[in-house]
C-alpha cells in the first residue's frame, strides 16, 4: 500500500501534460459534435429561462422576442457565472496543490506521503483533511460574524481591523490544519508558503463575505439564525472545495483532462439550469445583475410626472421608490418587486420612461 501510494505520487510529479495535444483533442471533439453541442446549449437556455420566469412569477412569455433573442446570451452568462463563482469558491483550496521553488511536493502530496508512513489509507486522509478544512472555515466565520455584531470591537478596530482579523484567522486555520495533517513537515510549508497562506486567508475572507451577505439577505431571525445558516453555508463550501481539490488530483492522472473537465462543467450547468433552487440563484444573478448594473437592492428616482403605483413610492421621499428587486428587464420594461423579507409574487411593470435615475439602496 505504501509503495503504491509513493509510486502514484512519483508518477504524478514526473508526468507532464502535453497541453498542445490536449487542445487539439478538445478542438477535434468540438468539431465532431458541434451540432449536438449547439442543440444542447439552446435546449438548456430555454429550460433555464422557463424555470426562472416561472420561479420569479414574471409575466413574460418564453416566446416573446426579448426572450428568444436573449437565449444565446443567457447561456453565455450562465456559463460565465458558473465558471466565475466556481473558480472563486474553489480558488482558496488551490493552496493544497501549489508547490514552491524550495519544495518539490505540494501540501496534499506531503499529506498523502505522511499518511502512508503512518499506515493510513488514502480515503482516511480525505476524511481527516475534510474535517480539519471544514472546521477551518466554520470556526473563523463564527468568530468574524460575532465580532461584526459586537459594537465595542468595531468601535475599537473598525471595519479595516475586522477585515485584517478575518484574514489572519483564516490563515491561522490553514496552519492548524497543516499541523494536524503534517506533524513534522508543516513548519517547512508554513515558512516557504507564508505568502500563499495569507493569500488563502484573503480570498477565503472575501468568499465568506459574499456568502454572509447572501445569508443575511435571506434570514431575518437575528444573529443566532444568521450564524446557523452561515455554518451550513460554510460546511457546504468546505465540501465543495474538497471535492474540487480531489477532482483535480484524480483527473490530473487520467488522459484527456480538458475534455473530462469540460464534461464536469457541462453536468454542473445542466444541474444549474434544471434544478429550481440553483436556477434561481445562478440565472437570477445573471438576469438581475445585467438588468440593474450589478445592483442587488435598487432604488429608482422617478421622472417628473411619472405615473407609477403608489406603493412603489417611498413615504419619506415621493420622488424615490421603495427598495426594489429587479429580477429582469427587457428593452423598455423593468420587472420590479418591492424588497421585503417575506415571499411575494407581486411584480410591477415599470417603463424605462418613468425612471430618471437608478441608485443602490441606502441599507
Amino acid at each position: 500500500m505504501d509503495n503504491d501510494m509513493e509510486h502514484n505520487l512519483g508518477m504524478l510529479q514526473n508526468q507532464g501534460v502535453d497541453w498542445k495535444v490536449e487542445m487539439r483533442r478538445t478542438a477535434g471533439f468540438m468539431m465532431r459534435y458541434w451540432a449536438l453541442l449547439g442543440i444542447g446549449t439552446l435546449a438548456l437556455s430555454v429550460i433555464a429561462m422557463h424555470g426562472y420566469l416561472v420561479g420569479e412569477a414574471i409575466p413574460l412569455s418564453i416566446t416573446s422576442p426579448d426572450v428568444v433573442t436573449g437565449l444565446s446570451a443567457l447561456f453565455i452568462l450562465i456559463a460565465y457565472v458558473v465558471f466565475f463563482l466556481t473558480c472563486s469558491a474553489a480558488l482558496p483550496a488551490m493552496i493544497l496543490l501549489s508547490r514552491s521553488k524550495a519544495l518539490s511536493r505540494s501540501l496534499l502530496e506531503d499529506m498523502l506521503l505522511s499518511a502512508s508512513s503512518c499506515s493510513y489509507r488514502e480515503h482516511k486522509v480525505r476524511v481527516r483533511l475534510s474535517i480539519f478544512w471544514s472546521l477551518g472555515l466554520i470556526v473563523p466565520s463564527i468568530i468574524v460574524i460575532s465580532f461584526l455584531y459586537w459594537p465595542a470591537f468595531l468601535n475599537l478596530v473598525g471595519y479595516p481591523g475586522l477585515l485584517i482579523t478575518a484574514i489572519l484567522l483564516f490563515s491561522l486555520s490553514l496552519v492548524v490544519a497543516a499541523r494536524q495533517m503534517l506533524p513534522l513537515a508543516w513548519k517547512t510549508h508554513a515558512k516557504e508558503k507564508w505568502g500563499g497562506f495569507l493569500v488563502y486567508g484573503l480570498i477565503q475572507t472575501f468568499v465568506m463575505i459574499n456568502l454572509g451577505a447572501i445569508v443575511e439577505s435571506k434570514v431575518s431571525s437575528g444573529l443566532v439564525g444568521i450564524l446557523g445558516f452561515l455554518v451550513i453555508a460554510m460546511l457546504l463550501l468546505s465540501m465543495f472545495q474538497m471535492a474540487i481539490v480531489w477532482s483535480i488530483w484524480d483527473f490530473a492522472r487520467k488522459p484527456r483532462p480538458i475534455i473530462c473537465a469540460g464534461g464536469i462543467v457541462g453536468i454542473v450547468i445542466l444541474v444549474v439550469c434544471t434544478m429550481p433552487p440553483l436556477n434561481q440563484v445562478f440565472v437570477g444573478y445573471a438576469m438581475s445583475s445585467s438588468a440593474t448594473g450589478g445592483r442587488g437592492c435598487t432604488v429608482f428616482v422617478w421622472a417628473e410626472e411619472a405615473k407609477v403605483l403608489p406603493e412603489l413610492r417611498s413615504e419619506d421621499d415621493r420622488l424615490k421608490s421603495v427598495d426594489l428587486r429587479i429580477p429582469m428587464a427587457t428593452r423598455d420594461i423593468f420587472y420590479a418587486r418591492p424588497w421585503q423579507d417575506g415571499v411575494s409574487k407581486e411584480i410591477a411593470l415599470v417603463p424605462y420612461a418613468s425612471v430618471a435615475k437608478v441608485m443602490e439602496c441606502d441599507s
